[in-house]
């Protein structure tokens, strides 16, 4: 059974994505601040809720990070980062996967949980509690 932390699909689209639109910014072809600009809202919980979701400002982050701004792409959503990392832990061939340690594999997995957490407790830390005990 094959075991990614994301699937392979959407990890490679992710970066695939990510490495055109870079080029394209680079080349002078697309310049990604008018995009960023011009892309409307993409969250339906923010719409429903007023609550931005852990996600919100992934694009805005993702964008910046193919720019090569990667302190805006922090200020915007600072888990892009690791989403970009699961993506590139992702794509290893299944034989890397299976030749990896048992130690390395279990330990990539608690990193997965840990990171889960982790944006779990920072959405509510600065995005959820803010907003409940607001004057």
């Amino acid at each position: 059974m094959r075991r990614y932390l994301l699937p392979q699909g959407l990890a490679f689209g992710l970066l695939s994505g990510l490495a055109t639109l870079s080029g394209l910014h680079y080349c002078g072809l697309l310049p990604l601040q008018t995009l960023d600009a011009a892309l409307p809202p993409l969250c339906p919980f923010k719409a429903l809720t007023g609550i931005p979701c852990p996600g919100c400002g992934m694009t805005s982050a993702l964008l910046a990070t193919a720019q090569g701004s990667l302190a805006v792409a922090a200020l915007h959503n600072p888990f892009a980062g690791l989403l970009l990392c699961l993506a590139g832990i992702s794509l290893l061939p299944e034989g890397a996967i299976r030749r990896m340690p048992h130690w390395a594999s279990v330990l990539m997995h608690r990193f997965l949980v840990l990171s889960l957490l982790s944006v779990g407790a920072y959405w509510l830390g600065t995005r959820v509690l803010p907003l409940l005990f607001h004057p």
